[in-house]
């Protein structure tokens, strides 16, 4: 079992992922084949410097809502801080208030509609 280290807290890939910390920025390799997920999100539990609140994050939930050049609400599968939300649509990570913002624990809004076939993906902290 291998394990990195991010923000000094350890992460244990459990063999089933490969988890890779560059210098540049964080970047995760992780085997699709591993998450348990059907939308692929993965959910990270852990504590310590640079997991703040409970300590669960969830990286690149796919939001529930159409997808349609009309529609603006999006749900999450989990309450969320709403100051921690970070959107990305077609891998291009959104400006808060410029681009979005929450309406409640579990809601966000996106300012212009999505286009039909574009990905959505958010990163959350869970409270």
């Amino acid at each position: 079992m291998a394990n990195t280290y991010l923000n000094n807290v350890g992460v244990t890939d459990g063999d089933k992922g490969d988890i890779v910390v560059s210098t540049l920025g964080t970047v995760w390799t992780i085997d699709p084949n591993a998450l348990s997920s059907p939308d692929g999100s993965l959910t990270i539990i852990g504590s310590g410097p640079g997991v703040a609140g409970s300590g669960s994050l969830v990286v690149g939930e796919t939001p529930v809502g159409l997808v349609n050049n009309s529609n603006a609400t999006y749900t999450t599968a989990f309450a969320f801080v709403p100051e921690s939300v970070e959107l990305f649509i077609n891998g291009i990570r959104q400006k808060r208030i410029l681009d979005f913002t929450t309406s409640s624990t579990t809601t966000v809004l996106i300012t212009d509609s999505p286009l039909t076939g574009d990905i959505l993906q958010l990163n959350y902290e869970r409270p």
